[in-house]
């Protein structure tokens, strides 16, 4: 499947190489190919190069809410190439701006967008709540991969998700995108790779030549190991060290984690855990995967002997169901992230750990506790029926959507829905209907 520039083989595993499969132009004039083909085509001889739109655009009423209109705009471009059959690049530069629904809008007052990191909130001094949140945010994403058929390299930015769910207990597909370097190994039913990558916090760093400080910054490390038995278990092993690149300052009474009182250190991670995915196949075109994953703290060097060792602490849970068929497919999902996911998880008095956070938005999971279950019927090719419910920590809601296909290949569609928000908390009677008519172009609302 692919979201936006994002491609996941079955396993959910984003590949070094992300192309389409190889694309044979229609016959006919520009026009009568146009719903079946790229927008610009400059491919030659030495290679191809596809260029494509991205035009997602929808808005609509709400009722019981103070913004009685919501509407989403999302526009930019796509390219995609192989150069002389070796190296394949790809990438994407989108601008978005909207009046976010209550669950957008929950992450938009914080200054964040799920899967875009950091945007800007309100409009003329108004519009920054979250019954009438405005935000105005961009994203690029970039990539150039090459592969031998064993040995693999890749490098861009990009979010690299780990697992067979949508959210992930390692590095999920909602999170922003990071600049990375990676490197990668398969052979039979053995899968390696390893990738460096960076995370930006939401804390600016002290003030330097420049007239604004930056943002602090964190170095990540990534190691998977994945084996596949009997050709429908896999098996995943994750490690994952993260360490702060800015000090931070022991403070009096630290003696005991191996810190002396106004000495720097770097709060840092060693994490990581297992994933296990077993595929099913019902008949010729139908089939299915359960799969678990669990991620768990493995400690701190510099204090993991003191009493406030977050070795063996548990992160992240999930567990989930996917099935799919010719016309119908279904999704059951559960997440749960601990509090020991946070940078002080022990005791106030302690040293802080590196976070899992990237522009302001959790590398894991958007909620703490989230049940989530998706289902798309296609009675035809073209025709799409979806419905979504969702319990997660701040709501409870659901959605029925119609679509339909009218350009494979970019791909766009246009789309109706119908949706019911409520407060999962028990101190608000939040009760929002909300309808939306437009289209769509692949990307994750």
């Amino acid at each position: 499947m692919a979201h936006s520039q994002t491609y996941q083989d079955s396993t959910g595993h984003v590949p070094a190489i992300r192309v389409q499969e190889p694309f044979v132009a229609p016959e006919g004039s520009y026009w009568q190919r146009l719903p079946n083909q790229h927008l610009f085509d400059f491919s030659g001889e030495n290679g191809s190069v596809y260029v494509d739109p991205v035009v997602q655009v929808h808005g609509g009423g709400t009722k019981n809410m103070e913004a009685e209109v919501v509407w989403d705009n999302i526009r930019g471009a796509r390219v995609q190439a192989t150069i002389d059959g070796i190296w394949h690049l790809g990438g994407e530069l989108l601008e978005r701006q909207g009046v976010a629904d209550p669950i957008l809008g929950y992450w938009a007052v914080q200054n964040r967008i799920p899967g875009w990191g950091r945007s800007k909130l309100g409009r003329q001094g108004a519009w920054n709540t979250l019954e009438t949140a405005y935000y105005d945010v961009s994203r690029a994403r970039g990539w150039c991969g090459w592969s031998d058929g064993q040995w693999s390299v890749d490098g861009g930015i990009d979010a690299l998700h780990i697992g067979a769910g949508n959210r992930s207990a390692f590095a999920s597909i909602d999170a922003a995108p990071s600049p990375y370097l990676r490197i990668g190994f398969e052979h039979g039913g053995l899968k390696s790779e390893c990738w460096a990558t960076q995370w930006n916090s939401t804390e600016r760093g002290p003030l330097g030549e420049t007239a604004e400080s930056l943002f602090n910054r964190s170095r990540v490390f990534y190691a998977v190991q994945s084996w596949n038995f009997h050709s429908n278990w896999i098996v995943q092993g994750v490690y994952s060290y993260v360490r702060d690149k800015e000090a931070s300052i022991a403070e009096e009474g630290w003696q005991a984690f191996g810190l002396e009182e106004n000495k720097p250190y770097h709060a840092e991670r060693h994490w990581g855990g297992l994933e296990l995915q077993h595929h099913m196949r019902f008949s010729e075109r139908s089939k299915g995967i359960l799969y678990g994953q669990i991620s768990t703290d493995f400690g701190g060097p510099r204090w993991s002997a003191g009493v406030s060792s977050s070795r063996g602490r548990r992160l992240t849970s999930l567990a989930g169901w996917r099935f799919a068929s010719k016309k119908w497919s279904a999704r059951l999902e559960w997440v749960q992230r601990t509090r020991n996911h946070q940078a002080e998880v022990a005791f106030q008095e302690s040293p802080k750990l590196a976070a899992f956070e990237h522009a302001g938005i959790s590398v894991h999971s958007l909620w703490e506790n989230a049940l989530t279950l998706q289902s798309r019927y296609h009675p035809i090719p073209k025709l799409e029926l979806a419905a979504t419910g969702e319990i997660n920590d701040q709501f409870i809601w659901g959605r029925l959507a119609i679509g339909w296909q009218f350009q494979s290949v970019w791909p766009m569609q246009c789309f109706a829905s119908m949706s019911r928000i409520n407060s999962s908390s028990s101190t608000s009677d939040l009760d929002i209907y909300s309808w939306q008519i437009g289209i769509q172009s692949a990307i994750r609302p």
